[in-house]
């Protein structure tokens, strides 16, 4: 019962917080994704180029990103990674940015 009496004398102990750490940002996430998914990279940029080559001046990347689903569900026994679809637009800047075939031909919303 005492104790209770001064309970409010007793000295505030500061607590420690940590931090939480921030969110990574959807462009740091793209990095890491496609940093252990090489052949995500490859597999689009070889079906952009085939369509570039028969005749195609723009495609959607989201058309793609489908069938690049279907092909590795289908053709590859390895575990697949799981395709989100916030990385979808950031594989077409990329392929534009570093095939210069491809400049253009993907159509993208803003600037990033």
């Amino acid at each position: 019962m005492q104790a209770m009496l001064f309970a409010d004398c007793a000295p505030k102990v500061k607590r420690a917080y940590r931090k939480k750490p921030k969110p990574l940002t959807l462009e740091q996430r793209f990095e890491a994704f496609h940093e252990s998914n090489g052949h995500v990279y490859r597999m689009l940029r070889e079906m952009a180029i085939e369509l570039k080559r028969a005749g195609h001046d723009h495609w959607g990347m989201r058309n793609l990103w489908e069938r690049l689903r279907f092909d590795l569900a289908v053709r590859t026994t390895e575990s697949n990674p799981r395709l989100n679809n916030i990385y979808a637009p950031c594989f077409a800047r990329k392929l534009m940015a570093e095939v210069e075939e491809l400049r253009g031909f993907f159509e993208t919303r803003g600037n990033r």
